[in-house]
């Protein structure tokens, strides 16, 4: 396995304190940057992002099956990835016995594509107002001005503005009345023939186009039932063995 570079600390003069980001082995292969705010950029962060999270949820579906958030007196807190991970397998089990066919699709990069410009357009979608809208942004375009690449990989708030902009991709599924699930940006499409599974791999390059994010075609494929069952619930599948922070993805 090869070892990761060091932690850097990024912050371009007079532009605010320091940011850590710290690069960790993905289980899967490949660097994970694990972003590390500061005391004041997390309250504004949190503060930024509390304010949309009753959006966001009220307007995310029941396939989005990770990273679904709650107010806490304190900010905003994530549900445990536990009971996250036994619903989506639950869930997983359920749509395979019906399925001759599934379309597994991946995003590269996803977080770090998710620039601020990405994110307020999927807030403004959801009819946020421009105000809360434009605080998320601001707090975004800041700490990209200080060397953070799109949304910054670890802060819960990041969890609940990934779920933001991906709700085009469930909505795109759902008004093909296709039969799906999210965790993350991974997603599964259980179809009742091949055909289409690969018109769910159409609509999902379709839209991810429409946002500026891009295919990881080394995850993105149509198997069988079997093939499924083995990506999504195998023991060496991260999305059975992980938990949700651990299946963000830097972009």
């Amino acid at each position: 396995m090869t070892t990761p570079e060091r932690s850097r600390w990024v912050r371009p003069a007079l532009l605010g304190p320091p940011i850590r980001i710290d690069p960790v082995l993905k289980p899967g292969g490949g660097v994970r940057h694990l972003v590390h705010l500061g005391p004041d950029d997390t309250r504004r962060y949190v503060a930024a992002v509390r304010s949309v999270l009753p959006v966001v949820e009220r307007a995310s579906g029941p396939w989005a099956m990770a990273n679904r958030g709650r107010m806490t007196p304190e900010g905003l807190a994530l549900e445990d990835w536990r009971a996250a991970r036994g619903r989506f397998r639950a869930a997983t089990r359920s749509n395979l016995d019906g399925a001759a066919s599934v379309f597994l699709g991946d995003i590269r990069d996803c977080y770090g594509s998710m620039g601020w410009v990405t994110v307020i357009s999927a807030l403004r979608r959801l009819g946020l107002d421009p105000a809360a809208a434009g605080r998320v942004g601001a707090v975004l375009a800041d700490l990209e001005r200080r060397g953070v690449r799109g949304l910054p990989v670890g802060p819960d708030a990041s969890a609940i503005l990934a779920n933001a902009v991906l709700l085009l991709v469930d909505r795109a599924f759902a008004s093909e009345g296709l039969t799906f699930l999210r965790w993350v940006d991974d997603v599964a499409v259980f179809a009742p023939n091949q055909a289409v599974a690969k018109h769910a791999n159409d609509v999902f390059r379709r839209v991810l186009a429409h946002l500026g994010l891009r295919v990881n075609e080394a995850k993105t494929v149509v198997v069988d039932p079997v093939g499924a069952r083995t990506r999504l619930l195998g023991s060496s599948s991260s999305l059975a063995t992980g938990t949700a922070r651990d299946m963000i993805r830097p972009p």
